[in-house]
């Protein structure tokens, strides 16, 4: 059975910078739609991109996550991930997580596609003759060629986004966590990659996604909760909050956050 459980959860950005340059940038980012400016224990400017987030995804939840850029959606995402850890509160993740966030990060350029496939299949524990299966399904759909045999660095900004989202949706995983980042690549590649991800998605406990699309908020999920300055302000069914979400009539209008737990019926 897999579980995620975040209670409070807190994520705070800094900002280096000083002078007249720091105070420019402050007033811009107190401005904007997006996270909320703060003082750190040590008096260092920060972007408070995550604030009291509390919610708990069970079996069978596939959830949709909306709001502006710079809500905190993605960081939400990382925390979930585990690439991204929260200075204050709890969190528990019970399964293996697979996610296709920010395709490319997390491999080495040094190393050959191959390579990569090898040392992150390791990581995972996969045996050898699993890690075969693997290496051959992603070269199969990559299309790479004898590019699997160079290094990363060798490669094309879209060969990268190839090798790391089938190397993504290859590991096996309870949780499967994504972001709206498809976006390089030909006409080909996006639909073979909408099929694989769809098929990944049947396969997995949870599925917890990040987009701008009602449309596919309404395929994929059956419950959304909507971000606003690191805040939850609003969660429910997908249609009825994207409704919501489009008049910009939060449920929480104070953004003081959502108190109870969200969680797919």
């Amino acid at each position: 059975m897999a579980k995620i459980e975040l209670r409070g959860v807190e994520v705070s950005y800094p900002v280096f910078s000083a002078g007249r340059q720091e105070s420019l940038f402050s007033n811009v980012l107190t401005r904007a739609t997006f996270g909320v400016i703060g003082q750190s224990s040590m008096a260092a400017t920060e972007v408070k991109a995550l604030r009291g987030i509390s919610f708990t995804l069970r079996d069978g939840d596939r959830v949709g996550i909306i709001g502006a850029n710079g809500s905190g959606k993605t960081t939400l995402l990382k925390t979930l991930a585990g690439i991204t850890w929260p200075q204050q509160g709890f969190i528990d993740v019970d399964g293996h997580v697979s996610s296709i966030i920010t395709l490319g990060v997390g491999l080495d350029h040094e190393r050959t596609g191959h390579e990569n496939i090898e040392f992150v299949c390791k990581l995972f524990g996969i045996d050898k003759a699993e890690r075969a299966r693997i290496a051959e399904d992603i070269a199969d759909f990559t299309q790479l060629g004898e590019f699997m045999n160079l290094p990363v660095r060798t490669y094309s900004s879209g060969m990268v986004v190839r090798l790391s989202f089938a190397l993504a949706t290859s590991l096996p995983g309870d949780i499967l966590v994504v972001d709206e980042v498809l976006g390089a690549g030909d006409a080909a590649f996006q639909a073979r990659a909408s099929e694989r991800t769809k098929a990944r998605y049947a396969d997995t406990k949870i599925f917890v996604m990040a987009t701008h699309s009602p449309a596919a908020l309404v395929e994929y999920c059956n419950y959304c909760i909507w971000l606003d300055r690191g805040q939850i302000v609003d969660h429910g069914t997908p249609a009825e909050v994207w409704e919501r979400y489009a008049a910009q009539a939060p449920r929480r209008s104070d953004l003081g956050g959502v108190t109870s737990q969200p969680t797919a019926p």
